[in-house]
């Protein structure tokens, strides 16, 4: 044990080199694996969110995205700077900015949580095997900026709670953080206001601690309790403040409040959900096997880390040991996330148009939190008693190479879901140049047409992304053809993805080829008459 620690301390400077070189190459094979040809709905609505703010000038145009403007003016300045196009930039450079930013912020406050570099590291592994959180990352979505900005903000506070309990500077730290708390809200105000929510629930749960006399003897906790108290406060001021006078759009998500109180009313009345959006969920996969196989590493996070919390709890009520600050900062916003979550749940069976899939969101949370627990767990195992024998430095040696041989084909297999390969997934990311070809041309040489492009939005969500302006009045389309639908895609990939979902396809043979480039064509449905276009 001693040499072990020896050891990992004359490395541990070098961890974060580690933890980039892994996040680069976990970048490079998302972006490599369809060779930079993927698009996603969040992707696509902020690719062309860049472009309008590009085009316009300014963060308020029509149909912008109300819930903040920072992700939609980093990457249209990025643009600017750089000048490659928005597209390009969110599906090939946003990845890897997204990896660096997860790992390394989530390497800070880990550390910062468990008090280890060490253990900060092994968190910043296991992060990267959750191929939810990575997806998060990896996307062109504000969620990378999110995440980061709770990361850094957390580890800000942390550090001034941490130096105004030993009476040190702290209010550049406090500044910092209300820093990270403004970037938040201007990333996103849902992210935003639940974190304010979980840090209020932290300090009151603090608070609680503090006053009962078996766990009252916790060093520092009333003085942390003070400027705790204070940057829930501003963090509380900052949300209100960014969502009435600096992004006032944000302010309409508050109109949310009422109809889904509504929403919840009839719920619990009727007992009739308004929609199960977890149904889904399973069928997306290739088979239950496949579905099994991607969420088990996911399901093994949560038990893991929900036992950890609980002997922390545990040892924390029966006076077993004093947990320090950032152990019981760990505990309560774990705790917190995780109520957030079940009270979503209802939500999102309740049927709110903005809310079917907020137990997801909260859940990315749960799992932030949850990841510094995991690693705490493993350096247990790995340094416990194994069959009741003592352990060894060979022991450790060989157990050290187990788990990072195991995480390694963790992270394999989570390759398959983040890409959404078509090996385990029944819906894809990727899309071919012939096909984007073919929508060029559609889109060039019709006006106020729709073109079917498969049973999902694959392809639509490329079309929207590039085709933001759409002056001819064009429709690209997936799932069922609306009416009016005349012009259907044809191409290898969405005659698989039609057989994958289980989807008729449209008769192409009775249909007359208007365009071919080898790969890809358009079919059109003839004429009744010789009078008709």
């Amino acid at each position: 044990m001693a040499a072990f620690s020896r050891r990992l301390r004359r490395q541990r400077d070098n961890l974060w080199v580690g933890l980039l070189v892994m996040a680069l190459v976990y970048a490079d094979f998302f972006v490599l694996r369809y060779n930079g040809l993927w698009m996603e709905n969040d992707t696509s609505v902020f690719t062309s969110q860049a472009a309008r703010f590009l085009h316009r000038g300014s963060l308020f145009f029509p149909h912008l995205y109300n819930h903040g403007y920072a992700y939609t003016a980093w990457l249209g300045s990025l643009a600017m700077l750089s000048g490659i196009s928005p597209l390009r930039l969110n599906t090939l450079v946003m990845p890897f900015l997204g990896m660096v930013l997860l790992v390394m912020t989530g390497y800070l406050l880990f550390s910062q949580l468990l008090e280890s570099r060490i253990m900060g590291a092994l968190g910043g592994m296991v992060l990267m095997t959750v191929p939810n959180i990575a997806f998060s990352a990896l996307r062109g979505t504000h969620e990378k900026l999110s995440l980061a900005f709770v990361a850094l903000g957390l580890y800000f506070l942390l550090k001034g709670l941490d130096a105004y309990a030993r009476r040190q500077p702290w209010r550049l730290w406090l500044a910092l953080a209300l820093v990270m708390q403004f970037l938040n809200v201007s990333t996103n105000d849902y992210f935003a206001t639940t974190f304010t929510f979980a840090l209020t629930i932290t300090w009151g749960l603090g608070l609680i601690a503090w006053r009962v006399k078996r766990i009252r003897t916790v060093p520092e906790l009333g003085a942390v309790l003070k400027i705790l108290a204070l940057a829930t406060g501003a963090s509380w001021l900052i949300v209100f403040w960014v969502m009435f006078h600096i992004y006032p759009p944000e302010a309409q998500d508050l109109l949310l409040l009422k109809g889904a109180i509504n929403k919840l009313m009839h719920l619990f009345d009727t007992l009739h959900p308004g929609s199960n959006p977890y149904v889904a969920a399973s069928t997306t996969w290739a088979s239950q096997v496949a579905y099994a196989l991607m969420s088990f590493f996911i399901w093994f996070v949560v038990v893991m880390s929900a036992l950890m919390w609980c002997v922390d709890l545990y040892r924390l009520l029966g006076k077993h040991t004093l947990l320090t600050i950032p152990r019981l900062f760990l505990l309560a916003m774990y705790g917190a996330f995780a109520l957030l979550v079940v009270l979503s749940i209802p939500l999102d069976f309740s049927g709110l148009a903005a809310g079917s899939n907020l137990e997801v969101r909260n859940f990315t949370y749960v799992i932030l939190f949850g990841t510094p627990l995991v690693a705490r767990a493993l350096i247990r195992i790995i340094h416990g008693p194994w069959l009741l024998t003592p352990n060894t430095p060979e022991k450790t040696r060989w157990a050290e190479r187990c788990m990072v041989g195991l995480m390694c084909l963790i992270m394999a297999i989570g390759f398959l879901k983040v890409t959404l390969d078509p090996l385990v997934s029944n819906t894809w990311l990727y899309y071919t140049e012939d096909e984007a070809d073919a929508i060029r041309f559609f889109w060039t040489h019709n006006r106020y047409q729709i073109l079917w492009t498969g049973p999902d939005n694959r392809l639509a969500n490329y079309a929207n992304a590039v085709f933001w302006a759409n002056p001819g009045q064009n429709t690209v389309v997936g799932y069922a053809p609306p009416a009016g639908t005349e012009d259907y895609l044809q191409s290898p990939a969405v005659v698989l993805s039609c057989l994958a979902q289980d989807y008729p396809l449209p008769p192409y043979a009775r249909l007359n080829r208007v365009y071919d480039n080898g790969g890809a064509d358009i079919d059109q449905i003839p004429a009744a008459t010789p009078f008709m276009p």
